[in-house]
């Protein structure tokens, strides 16, 4: 730092209105099907006002804490989640934060669940009549007197609603990990959140898929009647475990599939439903009449993996009979000859093995992984070493939240790929108009027309002598319902671990070098150097905070106008004597003393070195209690204790000074060539003046500040070559117990849980 005091004042602007990054008038309200994480959409913002820090009350709602703020900003806000009535939020992310409703720090925060009856919000019909709207069938977060952050931004939210269809999948009941790994010296945690059971948190594809195609005031509207629900929802046979069905509902959960979608951008409904079938492995049909959906699962399934029993609804075990004997038996006579002797009347073609692909890549969003998305591959290693590797990656699935889901569908895809090699063409009549998509029927094998074989038809064209065309792959009961192999469960991220507030600074060290010390390194003006540590209030009194990151440094004249001179990241390697060091008036090394340092309030650690580099200050630190402070090196450093030392080999009194009694409780700061401290040059014309020092601590991760106004003042006063230590204030107690209003309430919240 190249100046302690000087230089310019930091200026913050302060903004007339609203700044907005977060509304978008074009974009669509998300539908979200399950327990997905959906962006919220600004749809209403009002009654911006702005406050001078010190007015206005502490923390706000939405301002995460973001340092030390002249300015605070406001704006009452509406938030819209989704269409369709929602039961409950379970998780709030806040740009890096995680909450849930309970822990949210939005206390005018107000949830609308989306029913189509629901009124306006009275603060707006109280404040703002004109604007009053009840936003029908549109779930909503309405927030009076939101703090905006320091632009007048409103964060970016994400929220994981329980949404429509919830828990219609009585699969994988789910509990998402939202910690910060992290615990106090007593075992508790050290979490706002903890662990968020969100229960059977997905939707069942069939009923997703019925509900996106008919829902009058959010779907497709596509008619009832043309739908064919037989095919869609498990009938009294699908949960008898001799008999089952083929409904996609049965499918689905037999096999362990479920979704947690959410549908926010402008695409056409049939994308929309190619993509879902595709995600299955299922085939949509359209005959003219109804429209169908067919699994290409082709072997009876009862494993229902990871069924819930203690689902809400009660949903039992299911049981999948796919359709899988020929609806009728295809002859030549059947078959249009063709005019040209030289055509067969079965035409049939063979895939390359060459471009077959051989690996399948599905990426999801990783519930357990912040939404964020993630990859499952299935892979065929014979093939792969025979034709060598081949890659499907099919894109995003967003309808899969766990690898569970995700590794079935990337699984029977790779064995539709790999088992089905052959296609077959040929034509019919009009009398055989009734076929369909997806019936399987038996052929004469055009390799040998005395054999037959199953194919399942693709697809049917009809030409203008109203003759059909019909297009036909081999069918063979069970490879395209193959055994899937579990994949390692996703790694919990600590997700909470960015809004935990840092614990404060222990007092800290502060020290100027003398002028024997500053020549040894080199230095040729005045310089200030400071150590601490976070830990300083209740849960880690005596400990390190593991979650302090560091501290900014500001100093003052008059204890009022603070100016940030720099920062410490991480602590460094300080503490305090547990036994009084006695005075020493013999010759160096002093090898009767020993000094016993307690080093738990930074998890620090002390080498042993070799007598000559001790005697060079290679080892040397600082003790310092109120009277002055004393530079000493160490030879042996050894173990007596959880981060305590005992060093022996003692230089006494290095670089001019001198070598006198410090008590127990004198503090310990290393400041060798290799220790992690702040140093700041000293304009000469302080020396003598005493001003403040403050230490704002951060956490790990950046995302959450200390109020300044709520750190500590120490008083520094620098004598010239006898500099004294850090004064603490008169009201500051040994437990540094001081804490902001927020931090209280962060503590309060933990207890309870």
């Amino acid at each position: 730092m190249a100046n302690f005091l000087g230089g310019q004042p930091k200026v913050i602007p302060e903004f007339t209105g609203l700044q907005i990054n977060t509304a978008v008038q074009v974009l669509p309200i998300p539908i979200p099907y399950g327990s997905p994480r959906v962006s919220v959409n600004l749809i209403y913002y009002n009654a911006f006002y702005s406050l001078l820090a010190n007015e206005g009350g502490g923390k706000g709602i939405l301002s995460g804490g973001k340092g030390a703020q002249e300015v605070e900003y406001f704006a009452s806000i509406i938030m819209a989640i989704g269409e369709g009535e929602m039961s409950a939020i379970w998780i709030i992310y806040q740009d890096q934060d995680v909450w849930t409703p309970t822990d949210w720090p939005a206390p005018t925060a107000f949830f609308f669940n989306g029913t189509p009856t629901q009124a306006p919000w009275d603060y707006v019909v109280d404040n703002f009549p004109a604007d009053a709207r009840p936003y029908k069938s549109v779930s909503y977060y309405g927030i009076a007197n939101a703090q905006l952050d320091a632009s007048a931004t409103v964060p970016q939210f994400n929220l994981v609603p329980a949404g429509i269809l919830r828990a219609t999948s009585p699969l994988n009941n789910s509990t998402i990990a939202i910690t910060t790994g992290q615990y106090y010296p007593n075992g508790d945690p050290v979490s706002f959140i903890g662990d968020i059971n969100i229960g059977d948190a997905d939707a069942d594809p069939a009923q997703v898929i019925y509900d996106f195609l008919t829902n009058a005031t959010y779907g497709a509207t596509f008619p009832q009647e043309f739908i064919d629900t037989t095919t869609l929802f498990t009938a009294d046979n699908g949960y008898n475990s001799a008999v089952g069905d083929g409904a996609l509902s049965t499918y689905c959960q037999a096999v362990g599939l479920a979704w947690s979608t959410v549908i926010n951008n402008a695409e056409s409904a049939a994308n929309i439903i190619d993509r879902w079938c595709k995600n299955l492995n299922v085939a949509s049909v359209w005959n003219g009449a109804l429209l169908s959906f067919v699994p290409y699962w082709d072997a009876p399934a009862s494993s229902n993996p990871g069924y819930d029993p203690g689902n809400p609804f009660g949903i039992r075990l299911k049981y999948f009979s796919p359709y899988t004997l020929p609806v009728v038996a295809i002859t030549l006579d059947h078959i249009l000859q063709s005019d040209s002797k030289e055509e067969d009347p079965i035409v049939f073609l063979r895939k390359d093995p060459l471009e077959v692909y051989n690996t399948v890549r599905v990426d999801f969003k990783d519930r357990n992984n912040f939404f964020n998305d993630n990859t499952v591959e299935a892979k065929d290693e014979a093939h792969v070493e025979l034709y060598g590797p081949r890659i499907d990656n099919i894109g995003l699935a967003n309808e899969f939240t766990l690898d569970a889901y995700a590794n079935i569908a990337a699984t029977m895809i790779l064995r539709r790929n790999i088992a089905i090699m052959r296609n077959f063409t040929w034509k019919m009549g009009p009398l055989w108009g009734w076929l369909d998509p997806m019936m399987i029927v038996s052929i004469p094998d055009p390799t040998n027309y005395a054999n037959t074989i199953l194919v399942r038809i693709q697809s049917i064209e009809d030409d203008e002598d109203e003759n059909i065309t019909i297009t036909a792959e081999e069918f063979y009961d069970g490879p395209q319902s193959p055994t899937t192999f579990p994949t390692s469960a996703t790694s919990a991220p600590n997700q909470g671990a960015t809004n935990i507030p840092p614990s404060e600074a222990y007092p800290p060290v502060i020290f100027a070098p003398t002028a024997e010390m500053l020549t040894a390194l080199g230095i040729a003006v005045p310089t200030v150097f400071l150590g601490t540590s976070g830990g300083a209030n209740t849960g880690y009194q005596g400990a390190l905070d593991p979650n302090w990151g560091g501290a900014y440094v500001w100093v003052s004249l008059d204890d009022v106008t603070y100016q940030q001179i720099g920062q410490q990241n991480q602590p460094s390697t300080i503490g305090t004597l547990t036994q009084p060091l006695p005075g020493y008036g013999g010759a160096n090394p002093d090898m009767t003393d020993t000094v016993y340092v307690d080093l738990n309030e930074c998890n620090g650690t002390l080498p042993s070195v070799s007598n000559a580099v001790a005697a060079a200050g290679g080892s040397v630190f600082v003790l310092q209690d109120v009277s002055g402070f004393e530079l000493v090196s160490y030879t042996t450093a050894t173990l007596v204790g959880p981060y305590t030392y005992a060093l022996t080999g003692l230089y006494r009194g290095l670089y001019g000074t001198f070598p006198r009694l410090f008590g127990a409780g004198s503090r310990f700061l290393a400041c060798g060539s290799t220790a992690n401290f702040f140093q700041t040059t000293l304009p000469p014309g302080y020396v003598g003046l005493p001003f403040y020092v403050k230490l704002q601590s951060f956490n790990r991760m950046r995302t959450f500040f200390e109020e300044l106004s709520e750190a500590t003042a120490y008083t520094y006063v620098a004598t010239g070559t006898t500099p004294v230590g850090p004064i603490p204030p008169p009201s500051q107690t040994a437990t540094y117990r001081r804490q902001s209003r927020a931090k209280s309430k962060v503590r309060s919240r933990r207890k309870k849980q």
